[in-house]
Order: C-alpha cells, then structure tokens, then sequence
C-alpha cells in the first residue's frame, strides 16, 4: 500500500472516530436532557405544591399567642424554626396556624400559610440544572416565606382563654385527616397551659386520668393517628409551679391516647 493511501486510511479512522465520538456525546446529552424533563413536576405557583398532589412530609405548626414571648423566647423559636427547614423533605407540606382566644375566630382558624418545599436543588445535576436559580427559588419561595411569617407571628400578647386543646383538634382534622402524605408531624411553640370555661390548667394540677372522665374531653379528642407531635415548651416564670413533669406527662398522655406519639419536647426559657 502506498504512503498516500495509507494517510488516507488513517484519516478515515480518525473521522469514524470523531464522528462516533460526537454520537455518543449527543447520546448522552440526550439522556441527560430525558433524565431532567423526568425529574420535572409541575407545582402551584402559589403555594410550590405538586399540582399531582404528592405530598412527602405533612408538618403542621401551631403557634401559640395567647402569651407573650421574651426576646430570648423569640430568638430560640426563629433559630429552631430555620434548622427544621433547611432540614425539611423535598415536597413536605408546612402549615402553620395561629392559636388565639377563640379558635371559631376566621383570624386564628384559618392557617396563616400553607406552603410545600420544592427543594433546592442540591438533589439535581449541575450540569442540567441551574442550581443557583433553584437555590434563589427555594429561599424566596419556602424559607423566606415561611421564617418572615413567623416573625411577624412573635410578640407581645395578652389573652383570656387558651384553648390548645381545641386548635390541636382543629389543626389536625383540617391538615393531617386523610393526609395521603407518608409522614405526619405537629410542632406547638406553646407554653401548654391550656385554659378555657371548660377546663384549665391554672386552677387544678393537671391528671389526665380525671380528665378523660369530663365531657369536655370528647369535645376536644384530635385526630393525631400515626402523627409524630414536638413542643417547644414556652417557659413561663410566673407558672414554673405549673409546668413541671406531671404537665409533660398529662400532654403525653393525652397525644397518645389518640394514636399520636410524642417525640420531643424542648424547653425554650
């Protein structure tokens, strides 16, 4: 074979090669492009709820303002508050609710905002992804939404009635009832003094044995099956009498009497 054929051959390889190259580059881009518009969910604009409805994690947070918080109180509340969404499930559901003087009150009864986690991006590809929009997008559509509203939910207030009792029921029945979720979980920043005509816990030490005798007690029975309930545990100086042990164990008894487990209970002095 002649020199000049022979430079042609090898010309010929090293095209077949480039063109087999670019092939499998194009495959692969391809199958990087099919991977993402898979990944892809189409969610509320309002809300970054899948519009399937797919729910990863129910969280339900109840925020107690029938009393005041310190401003230490306050500041704890906001750094617990952002730990648990940065740790939050892509696609968990947060809605928070306002506990007044009376939960039959449109102003208390219904949430304060309801929003889903659309994630941050950490999950995805970088090379298919824009992570830094979906970063600006995770902040401006979850957490900032969620901590400027709890900000505004901390202060100074003064109250009558404390019915925690009833918002846990309320709560419950209207976010976590038939939740298709995998998970449920309610959070109450509250000092868990429940106080209402009915029943208080100011006047008589709390036993959950005579409680569940009252009337009053089927009236206020919520629907926690299978919900994983925490505290953040408002400490009150003028009730440190009040809230010790026997007060924790009666909260216990009564969220795991109705199908719910008490997993953490942290006090916020």
């Amino acid at each position: 074979m002649s020199r000049r054929a022979k430079r042609k051959g090898n010309a010929d390889i090293r095209g077949f090669a480039m063109i087999g190259f670019a092939v499998v580059m194009i495959a692969v881009i391809f199958l990087f492009i099919n991977q993402e518009k898979q990944g892809h969910v189409s969610r509320d604009k309002a809300s970054m709820c899948r519009l399937d409805g797919s729910i990863s994690r129910n969280t339900v947070i109840i925020i107690d303002a029938t009393d005041n918080f310190s401003n230490t109180q306050g500041l704890l509340v906001k750094k617990e508050m952002e730990s648990l969404l940065e740790s939050a499930l892509v696609d968990e559901q947060f809605t928070i609710y306002l506990l007044g003087e009376d939960v039959d009150d449109s102003a208390f009864k219904d949430p304060i905002i309801s929003v889903c986690n659309p994630g941050d991006g950490s999950d995805k590809n970088e090379y298919t992804s824009n992570l830094r929009r979906l970063k600006k997008k995770w902040e401006e559509d979850f957490y900032l939404k969620i901590t400027s509203t709890i900000n505004n939910l901390i202060g100074d207030y003064s109250a009558n009635k404390s019915p925690i009792m009833e918002m846990i029921k309320y709560a419950s029945v209207n976010s976590l009832y038939g939740s298709k979720a995998k998970q449920a979980r309610m959070i109450i920043i509250s000092d868990m003094l429940h106080f209402t005509n009915e029943y208080s816990q100011y006047t008589q030490a709390p036993s959950f044995e005579s409680f569940k005798k009252l009337p009053y007690s089927l009236e206020t029975s919520p629907q926690l099956s299978q919900v994983a309930v925490s505290i953040l545990y408002l400490v009150r100086s003028k009730n440190m009498s009040r809230q010790n042990r026997g007060h924790i164990e009666f909260w216990n008894d009564f969220i795991s009497s109705h199908g719910g487990k008490l997993t953490k209970v942290k006090r916020i002095n």
